[in-house]
């Protein structure tokens, strides 16, 4: 009888804990995507290797994120734009057009993302370049 009632208490706990668990990633998404949208992010530096650059205060690169996930930067490139995860890796992954309406297609990983500030990264060549944004032109 014993034998009985401890293989319906870990039945038991099994269906229980198995039924708590979350979707993580579609919670980062969201989260992300709600941080993200309807600002314009300036770049504030970028760091690529040993070189540092910094552009606070100056005219520079920008990117906006619109709640349609529609997106526009500094370069006039406009289209669409996605947050996926992949390996636990946040994405913006751009669809867009140049002004010359020929297709651009990048993405960025997401390094860390806050209501004033984001950290974006890409890799080029091997070499990984981290760009530093804020809403604070």
């Amino acid at each position: 009888m014993k034998a009985i009632q401890i293989i319906i208490l870990i039945f038991s706990l099994a269906i229980t804990t198995s039924s708590c668990n979350k979707d993580t990633n579609a919670i980062n998404i969201n989260l992300t995507a709600s941080m993200l949208m309807d600002k314009t992010w300036f770049l504030d530096y970028k760091q690529s290797g040993n070189l540092n650059q910094t552009y606070v205060g100056q005219s520079t690169y920008f990117i906006s994120f619109y709640k349609d996930n529609t997106t526009i930067d500094a370069d006039g490139n406009k289209g669409i734009y996605s947050i996926l995860s992949s390996n636990k890796q946040l994405q913006i992954i751009m669809n867009t057009k140049t002004i010359k309406g020929n297709d651009l297609d990048y993405s960025y990983q997401v390094v860390s993302v806050g209501e004033s500030n984001l950290i974006l990264s890409f890799s080029f060549n091997g070499q990984i370049t981290k760009m530093f944004f804020s809403t604070k032109k």
